[in-house]
């Protein structure tokens, strides 16, 4: 209907509508049908935004990203994480005091940590979120309410070993390294090969 409303023209309702579609594919396990749609949403806010730095190109950018991942394409994935990164550091210097661009940037630190510690690298990893936790401690020091502060606060806690948490087993994918050594959905992970997992991305290497 916004397609219809619009008669074509790029519309920020029409780019978000897109992207409300293909996350819903992403429930549904379309992966392929689902960053076709993120990538189409990404064209259109950057025609939108005509090029220049914005938070919906940084976070569809983002979310080009992780769709990539989720299909095993995590150089690509890396690329536009990185991309959106230096987008949203240069948005952080006009707008300093922004708490969603500094969530924005604290999650996209999390997600290329995450990428680092699967290529073993991992000094480069505990750098990330250590800067990481330190923009979601500054966020919480001015709102200790905001509930995505609070979670990627005891995320990156987890990562850098300061807290503890559980792993749970939501889902075993068929032919994988999980279902092999026996995991069940439900199954809660403390330790794998001699290493305490306190992360689902740890299970992936």
């Amino acid at each position: 209907m916004y397609q219809r409303i619009s008669k074509g023209e790029d519309r920020p309702e029409v780019a978000a509508s897109l992207n409300n579609f293909a996350f819903c594919l992403d429930a549904l396990g379309r992966s392929v049908e689902a960053l076709t749609n993120y990538e189409a949403t990404l064209a259109m806010y950057q025609r939108i935004s005509k090029g220049k730095d914005h938070p919906d190109v940084a976070a569809s950018l983002n979310n080009v990203a992780a769709s990539l991942n989720a299909l095993g394409r995590s150089d690509e994935a890396m690329s536009r994480h990185r991309e959106a990164f230096a987008m949203l550091q240069r948005l952080m210097k006009a707008e300093p005091a922004s708490q969603s661009l500094k969530i924005m940037l604290a999650k996209t630190q999390q997600a290329i940590g995450d990428w680092q510690v699967k290529t073993i690298n991992g000094e480069g990893a505990m750098e990330k979120y250590r800067e990481g936790l330190q923009i979601v401690e500054s966020v919480l020091a001015a709102d200790r309410s905001n509930a995505q502060a609070q979670k990627l606060s005891l995320s990156f806690r987890v990562r850098l070993g300061l807290d503890e948490a559980e792993v749970i087993v939501l889902e075993v994918a068929p032919d994988s390294q999980a279902q092999r050594i026996g995991l069940q959905k439900g199954d809660v992970v403390v330790g794998y090969a001699g290493r305490r997992i306190t992360s689902g991305v740890q299970l992936a290497m």
